[in-house]
C-alpha cells in the first residue's frame, strides 16, 4: 500500500507528461498486488490506451481505496499497546482485509 501511495503522488505530478501512462500501469499493476481489483475495475489494456479523464478516473479510485487502510492503520498504531489495542487490530484487520477465519 506504501508504494501504491508513492505511486499516486508521483502520477498526480507527471499526469500529462509522456510517463503518466507508463505511472498508471504500474499503479494498475500494483493494485492487482494489493487485491484491489476486487473493489475497482481495473483494465486489462495498456494505459496508453486510454485517454486522460480515463488514467485520472482510475487512479482517482484507487487512491479512494488505499486512503481509508492508511487511516485505520494510522490510528491502530497510535494506540497505546494495551488490551484495547488488540482489539482495535483485530477490527482494523477485519475492515482491510475481511474477516479472518
Amino acid at each position: 500500500m506504501q508504494e501504491l501511495k508513492e505511486l499516486i503522488a508521483s502520477y498526480q505530478t507527471l499526469r500529462e507528461s509522456g510517463r503518466g501512462p507508463a505511472i498508471c500501469n504500474t499503479i494498475i499493476e500494483t493494485a492487482r498486488q494489493c487485491n484491489l481489483d476486487k473493489d475497482i475495475k481495473l483494465p486489462e489494456e495498456d494505459a496508453k490506451e486510454l485517454d486522460l479523464p480515463q488514467r485520472d478516473s482510475l487512479v482517482g479510485q484507487a487512491y479512494s481505496r488505499q486512503v481509508p487502510y492508511h487511516m485505520l492503520t494510522s490510528v491502530a498504531s497510535a494506540l497505546p499497546h494495551v488490551g484495547i489495542c488488540s482489539i482495535w487490530t483485530s477490527i482494523v484487520t477485519s475492515v482491510a482485509f475481511g474477516p479472518q477465519l
